[in-house]
């Protein structure tokens, strides 16, 4: 019996969790509502935010990501990198309320990181806050649907994942319960991409690729 690529199979996993979360039914209004982490700033990215805190199931996920990259939100900026590593820290001290607070934060200034609505979905379940933990489970499956669930697999150039940022690229990894080793930039008809030498949980070795064109260049507009 044939055994399936690992990266393969790991995607199949992130894509199958991604379709379950999408595919439940409306959700109730999100909790906590009065601290609400959408911005208003008449555009694309304000549009498409309010539709995922909406818990609307036709969200364009793919298209919230690409539109942060143009949008007055991310031009007004935040210091996420010192209240990422807060969270981290919150995190490991299990200190639950913390880690909601910092989390919502941290979307507060940038709603596509994946990494704040997952630990904001885990603390908001050991807090029995379902309905946050419901709504955070869809908008993080949902941003993370629309990079490997869109028919690429990330095993070559002309399959590489599609990403806005570096760090959309090590949540995946991690999420795909691999580990990265290595970090390489290459060219294809001058299209950049990041290549990503990962292990696999059983020792194999492989490389994992990203399609950076959105973002190279831009990194510190």
């Amino acid at each position: 019996m044939t055994r399936p690529h690992p990266l393969k199979a790991a995607v199949r996993a992130l894509v199958v969790a991604a379709a379950l979360a999408l595919g439940a039914p409306g959700l109730s209004a999100p909790a906590l509502a009065a601290a609400s982490v959408a911005p208003h700033d008449n555009d694309d990215f304000s549009r498409l935010v309010a539709q995922a805190e909406a818990d609307d199931p036709a969200t364009d996920f793919r298209a919230l990501r690409f539109a942060w990259l143009t949008s007055a939100a991310k031009k007004r900026g935040g210091d996420t990198l010192a209240l990422t590593q807060k969270l981290a820290g919150a995190v490991r001290a299990r200190k639950d309320a913390e880690v909601a607070a910092i989390a919502r934060q941290i979307i507060a200034i940038d709603y596509t990181d994946m990494r704040a609505h997952k630990y904001l979905r885990q603390a908001c379940a050991i807090l029995k806050d379902q309905v946050c933990a419901d709504h955070e489970h869809f908008v993080e499956f949902g941003l993370l649907k629309s990079i490997v669930g869109v028919g690429r697999d990330g095993r070559s150039l002309a399959t590489a994942w599609e990403v806005i940022s570096i760090p959309e690229e090590y949540f995946i990894v991690e999420m795909a319960g691999l580990r990265s080793s290595q970090q390489a930039l290459v060219f294809d008809n001058d299209k950049p991409y990041d290549v990503l030498t990962v292990t696999t949980e059983d020792g194999k070795t492989m490389s994992v690729y990203f399609d950076i064109a959105a973002f190279f260049g831009h990194e510190l507009e």
